[in-house]
């Protein structure tokens, strides 16, 4: 899966007044567009929004989101916190924040859970390579 992160500081005022005041992220598709660049947690909810666009396409996923609005509100929850596509989302952000156990678990486990990749730095280019010693 291909996902697009776009990074777009302009955006955060114009999204408090037009999506939902607070905002960080809104997910299309594919693509991810936040006013800052986002925490592993972070990007597990965005993550989270792209698998169900996935699974109910780009014609289902916007109704069923709208749907899920209107009964969390109907019920008188908040149509936002209380959507049932918000709150799988956040549940995904939680799982990524939590540590997990093993070799995983200095934080690495929410980049892999996340997706995101880290490399290794090449033998030779760590802080010991800058002292004269080191060479």
């Amino acid at each position: 899966m291909l996902v697009r992160l776009r990074v777009r500081p302009g955006l955060r005022a114009l999204g408090s007044r037009v999506l939902v005041r607070g905002w960080l992220a809104i997910t299309l598709g594919h693509t991810i567009v936040s006013w800052r660049p986002l925490e592993p947690p972070e990007l597990a909810h965005e993550l989270e929004h792209v698998r169900q666009w996935e699974r109910l396409g780009p014609i289902a996923y916007p109704l069923h989101y709208l749907g899920a609005s209107l009964r969390a509100w109907a019920g008188g929850g908040d149509w936002y916190r209380d959507n049932a596509f918000e709150i799988a989302a956040r549940e995904a952000a939680r799982a990524a924040a939590r540590p997990t156990a093993g070799p995983l678990a200095d934080g690495a486990g929410a980049r892999a859970r996340t997706g995101a990749r880290e490399r290794a730095a090449p033998p030779g280019s760590g802080p010991e390579a800058t002292t004269p010693d080191a060479r």
